[in-house]
């Protein structure tokens, strides 16, 4: 009969030794912590971790960049949010952004603008012409023609006095599309119309005055608005 014979303790040990360097596999003391070193590049993803695990103190300060987050699923910051109430970005004093004129460009639809004008004769012959040509702070949407461009209406010696043209001279108006010239005072004078201006028709119009018979005091003044059609 053949007895079995078991290796030695110090055998089993210097085996299970073998396997384990064989297997790859290491084993240290727990100490409740991984860090860096534990971990292969890219090994932990989002379905790794639970929601709420990692806060700011978790993360080096200045090591996060675009790429590390997802700016879509960010929230407004409150001061941002803040910014579009009225008093704000997208209301400038309670009006619009895009109610305000911008350098170069187009009156906004419905925007009246106005302004004062003056014009007195060249000279002191009986008949002759005086001028003034009004610029808009902004372009009409619209080319300003002799039909969109009048004396207010019941204008005294208006030779084009536009009926829709109802304002006053401190306080003109124009019904959208057109420019109207208000007068305030006049003295010396037969004739007063409005007209397109020989400049860019959009732009603005120009008034012309007629003097009467020569005389020191031949001029008028008044207001003007204009409406964005």
């Amino acid at each position: 009969m053949h007895r079995l014979h078991l290796p030695s303790p110090a055998m089993l040990v210097a085996l299970v030794a073998l396997f384990l360097s064989l297997g790859g596999v290491s084993y240290g003391v727990a100490t409740g912590f991984i860090d860096s070193r534990e971990l292969k590049n890219n090994a932990v993803s989002t379905k790794d971790l639970r929601n709420n695990d990692i806060r700011g103190r978790d993360v080096r300060a200045n090591t996060l960049t675009g790429s590390d987050i997802n700016e879509s699923r960010l929230g407004k910051v409150p001061s941002a949010a803040n910014a579009d109430t009225a008093a704000n970005a997208t209301q400038l004093g309670g009006t619009a952004a895009g109610a305000y004129i911008r350098y170069g460009g187009p009156i906004p639809s419905g925007t009246t603008v106005i302004g004062n004008w003056y014009a007195g004769p060249s000279t002191t012959t009986a008949g002759s012409f005086g001028f003034d040509e009004v610029d808009l702070p902004g372009l009409a949407p619209a080319a300003i023609t002799d039909t969109t461009a009048n004396m207010g209406a019941g204008t005294t010696g208006g030779a084009d006095s536009d009926p829709a043209c109802t304002g006053t001279a401190t306080a003109p108006t124009a019904p959208a599309g057109k420019i109207c010239f208000y007068v305030g005072f006049q003295v010396g004078l037969t004739a007063l119309s409005a007209f397109t201006s020989n400049g860019p028709p959009a732009k603005g119009a120009a008034v012309r005055v007629t003097g009467a018979a020569a005389g020191a005091n031949r001029y008028a003044r008044g207001g003007w608005a204009y409406t964005a059609p």
